[in-house]
């Protein structure tokens, strides 16, 4: 997966900052959501449990994540097994995360930084190695970010696809001379 440029996250590495999920969930136009990604003890309603894996809560963040995304049209759940689930355990935990997706779509801002340009803050972070900098978009309508990736300067009906998702941490790790690695991997699929 990084020889091709995508991205991976480790489960630790989520669990650590839920928050950073939140960028990655953004640009996604389908979110896809096997049971067997949740620990047993939260989850047992499927054929394969194993004791490691999110936490419900966890699922029930990142889904309303993905209920905020603009872009998302599409959620599917998949791997439940209900010989498998003790008390409706494992339902009752999708029911909940389906809420919490349907009370991110409610809660959208529709603020993809293509309409009025008063609405965002541009920043612009130069690198002593990088012959180019990096613009970051920043809404004041839901605080969210997006770095835009270089083009070859035609212009494109695609442009949302030349705007990634990021955080705030993604613009602080810049500001210390050092490129996030969601542009580098973005950067290098274009090519």
């Amino acid at each position: 997966m990084k020889k091709l440029h995508f991205e991976t996250h480790r489960l630790g590495q989520v669990q650590a900052d839920i928050q950073e999920t939140e960028p990655i969930v953004r640009n996604a136009d389908l979110i896809t959501v096997d049971i067997s990604a949740v620990r047993q003890s939260d989850a047992p309603g499927h054929a394969h449990p194993s004791p490691n894996g999110f936490y419900g809560e966890e699922l029930c963040q990142i889904l309303l994540y993905a209920g905020l995304s603009d872009k998302c049209t599409g959620l599917g759940l998949y791997e439940y097994n209900p010989s498998f689930d003790r008390q409706s355990q494992t339902a009752k935990l999708y029911a909940q995360a389906l809420w919490y997706f349907f009370e991110g779509m409610g809660q959208r801002k529709m603020d993809l930084p293509l309409s009025n340009p008063n609405n965002y803050i541009t920043y612009r972070v130069a690198f002593e190695e990088l012959e180019q900098e990096i613009t970051f978009i920043k809404s004041m309508k839901s605080d969210r970010w997006w770095m835009k990736l270089p083009t070859d300067g035609t212009k494109n009906r695609y442009l949302s696809q030349h705007l990634l998702p990021c955080s705030y941490k993604d613009y602080q790790q810049a500001c210390s001379n050092e490129v996030p690695e969601r542009w580098w991997n973005a950067v290098h699929k274009m090519v």
